[in-house]
């Protein structure tokens, strides 16, 4: 059975529009509820605990035919007849159920003059229409709302008094509701910074504004029902209330088209992150491009998310947000037929006034992602982890604009270096949500003090080689050992010292018959080489040689370079 709260405001509560109610605020189980007084001219709203399904609704109140259209997911608004029967009376939608509720009708009486009435009404439709004059750039719908605008003041001022006197009436019935429109439209409030709050103030000025072309929509559709209704009398109602109706079509029109491009163009659909410029994999998929790191030390890389517009795409998407925006959208260009057709019937009163038409703006089907820098209020959407049991994250921070500061550290004994993982991240704003990986590699850290434990791959040092003349190979020419030492420091920096430990034995021979002529004592022959370099990671590049070097971890406290091995100290 369908659930509802009935508020004789039209505007509903996630839009924060605040109007005045006496009816209950919690839904309930019955469809039979006490709506309370409600006033003929009156704008009263329906909002149900369910998803409606069609744009427009037909019931009755005490009988008589009323039309309701939807505001947004939940909420139906209709317009109390001028010709509705004073006391108890009740609103039924069979389509629903028979939801019905138990509505107290008022007479609307005007207890000032009518120019005293309408003079705020006036006042702020004046407002209104200066600030549309002063947008910059110009969008063909605003043409349209400032001629209905003029069309309506050129109206009043040579209508009758029974038709000035609907139109006040029309005001003094809805006149909170009708004041909060009107002042929204020319909304001031100042745009955020990131894609995410500038779509959300644009999403809630939209909303509002699709909420507004819904209760003109209900106005008109009166006017329908009275025309039906075969009294020469109504002839007034029904202009003046027209032409009432299309000041809010007007007002809803450029609250809808203003905020409807700022919404697009806000880019509020993250997809993806980039780091050192390299785009992550989403869910399952495989990226062979890695990013390096160093065991327990900083890395600080750049940091981007992608953005895209929304499209036709996310019609189907599951975000409260964007279904919000959508179900908006279809309320826009429904009504739409029936503000063109009002357009029409104010041209054929005054031809004069020639008012454009209005064309229904379209949803991308496609959108570009592009890049944007990370600021503080979008990486505290990011988290991060490792899916490996030898990898821990110690840190992740925004150094600044569009730079992460990473730390990861190597815990456990692995059982290879570099230790291979995934950096995984995910993102959630108030539009978008996403997952995926960056492969990264992590390496043991250099930094530290080096000893070299063998040279010419394997010999222990302090270990002497013999080497033999090259004409006699039997004859000791010398013995040789090395040593030597790295230090790399924080700052990228390194220096090396290396030492060759040399005795020649200083023996004369035959090269005839390689016998020895002469043994003279040993000498010792040591050399020394010593110089600087820059690393990154575990790529060492010597200042004055153009060939670098790679330092291959054997364990995380042993290092290959060249030929030679070190050991941390």
């Amino acid at each position: 059975m369908t659930k509802l709260v009935s508020r004789y405001a039209f505007l509903f509560l996630t839009l924060c529009l605040v109007l005045v109610s006496c009816s209950k605020e919690d839904a309930i189980e019955s469809t039979n509820e006490n709506g309370g007084e409600i006033f003929r001219f009156q704008a009263v709203t329906v909002t149900l605990n369910s998803n409606l399904m069609q744009n427009e609704y037909q019931g009755t109140l005490g009988g008589e035919t009323v039309s309701l259209v939807r505001g947004n997911s939940n909420t139906l608004t209709f317009v109390v007849s001028p010709l509705a029967a004073i006391g108890k009376s009740d609103l039924i939608i069979p389509s629903l159920d028979n939801l019905t509720v138990h509505y107290d009708v008022k007479d609307t009486v005007l207890s000032e003059s009518v120019e005293n009435t309408v003079s705020s009404f006036f006042g702020n439709l004046n407002t209104f229409s200066q600030g549309l004059e002063n947008v910059s750039p110009v969008e063909p719908e605003y043409e349209t709302s400032l001629g209905l605008i003029a069309a309506f003041e050129d109206y009043y001022t040579n209508a009758t008094t029974e038709e000035k006197e609907v139109v006040a009436k029309l005001y003094k019935a809805n006149k909170a509701s009708f004041d909060f429109l009107m002042q929204s439209g020319i909304d001031s409030t100042h745009e955020r910074y990131t894609p995410t709050s500038v779509a959300k103030n644009a999403l809630r000025l939209f909303l509002i504004g699709t909420a507004t072309i819904a209760v003109y929509w209900a106005v008109d559709k009166v006017t329908d029902i009275l025309a039906a209704i075969p009294l020469p009398s109504l002839a007034a109602v029904i202009k003046a209330t027209k032409f009432v109706a299309s000041v809010l079509g007007a007002v809803a029109l450029h609250t809808i088209i203003t905020n409807f491009i700022k919404f697009i163009e806000a880019r509020c659909v993250a997809v993806n992150t980039a780091i050192s410029n390299n785009l992550g994999t989403l869910e399952r998929n495989t990226n062979e491009t890695y990013l390096s790191l160093s065991d327990n030390v900083s890395t600080i890389e750049t940091i981007k998310t992608y953005r895209r517009s929304v499209n036709t795409s996310d019609s189907i998407s599951a975000n409260t947000l964007l279904k919000s925006f959508f179900d908006g959208y279809v309320i826009y260009s429904d009504a739409l037929i029936s503000l063109n057709n009002i357009i029409g019937y104010i041209n054929n009163y005054n031809p004069f006034d020639n008012i454009p038409n209005v064309t229904m703006r379209t949803v991308p089907s496609t959108s570009n992602q592009t890049p944007e820098t990370v600021t503080q209020e979008i990486f505290n959407k990011l988290s991060f982890s490792t899916d490996h049991p030898n990898l821990q994250i110690v840190s992740s921070t925004l150094q600044g604009d569009g730079q992460i500061n990473l730390k990861v550290k190597i815990i456990g004994n692995p059982s290879s270096y570099p230790v291979h993982g995934n950096l995984k991240y995910s993102y959630t704003d108030d539009f978008s949500s996403f997952s995926g990986n960056f492969p990264i590699n992590v390496q043991p850290s250099l930094v530290g003090s080096w000893t070299m434990a063998t040279w010419n791959n394997g010999i222990p040092c302090n270990t002497y080689v013999n080497h033999y003349t090259t004409q006699c190979p039997s004859i000791l020419a010398y013995k040789e050992s090395k040593t030597g030492s790295f230090q790399f420091n924080e700052n990228g920096t390194f220096n090396f010292t290396w030492n060759d430990l040399q005795t020649n034995y200083n023996i004369s021979y035959n090269t005839a018959n390689c016998t020895i002529e002469n043994d003279a004592a040993d000498t010792a022959m040591n050399g020394s080489e010593s110089g600087t370099g820059t690393f990154t990671g575990n790529t060492i590049n010597y200042n004055g040689n153009p060939d670098p070097d790679t330092a291959q971890f054997i364990s995380a406290n042993r290092i290959k370079i060249y030929d030679e091995e070190y050991v941390r100290n």
